[in-house]
């Protein structure tokens, strides 16, 4: 079985006039940069993509446990 090495690194942007900010995540396979932003579930399906593992992520409703929209129907409708 491979060994990973999964980092994860925080960062805060600030445009040059502050009136902008975005906090978020950079993610390391082995060193190699991966991905930069905020959503975490994007950042681990590029860490899984890099490591070659095909995974879907979706959400479930808090009362019925019904999958209630998945992070690759969101990135494609918007």
């Amino acid at each position: 079985m491979m060994k990973y090495k999964i980092s994860i690194k925080p960062y805060n942007y600030e445009c040059g006039d502050g009136c902008c900010t975005e906090f978020g995540n950079e993610y390391y396979v082995d060193g190699e940069f991966v991905y930069r932003g905020p959503c975490d579930n994007e950042g681990w399906l590029a860490v899984w993509t890099a490591i070659g593992i095909q995974a879907e992520i979706v959400n479930l409703d808090i009362d019925t446990g019904e999958e209630v929209c998945g992070i690759d129907n969101y990135l494609n409708e918007n």
